[in-house]
């Protein structure tokens, strides 16, 4: 018995249209692996990001007894999509873990950093 591409049975659908090695917008290339360096900002009001010594994003905070809040993330646009974002949350979520913090999430970009790291959950702050 034979059977079609993509029926009961038969091999999975095939994909349409040109695949990730043939995409004339966005080729397939293996970047190597950047540095991502984030400090404190000397204010205290940012965690910031550099790349090979230039600015390549920033996440915004305020200080609020006891509680942190996250209200803007920014990743430079030749950044984005490249791990810098995730940096910067990672590194203000265990700063405030180690001072014992509370956080409020207020940025889009932090709250879903923490749905996909359900492990740094416990230190929102309760509603």
């Amino acid at each position: 018995m034979t059977t079609r591409p993509g029926t009961p049975g038969g091999d999975p659908p095939r994909p349409s249209g040109p695949g990730p090695a043939q995409d004339p917008v966005r080729p397939l290339v293996k970047e190597k692996p950047m540095q991502v360096d984030v400090r404190l900002s000397p204010g205290g009001d940012s965690f910031v990001a550099e790349v090979d010594g230039r600015p390549a994003g920033r996440l915004d905070l305020v200080r609020r007894d006891g509680v942190i809040v996250y209200p803007h993330t920014k990743v430079q646009p030749e950044y984005e999509g490249r791990g810098v974002g995730s940096a910067l949350v990672r590194t203000a979520l265990d700063a405030a873990r180690a001072e014992e913090a509370r956080i409020v999430p207020l940025c889009w970009f932090v709250k879903e950093w923490i749905d996909r790291h359900p492990d740094y959950a416990d230190l929102v702050q309760a509603t």
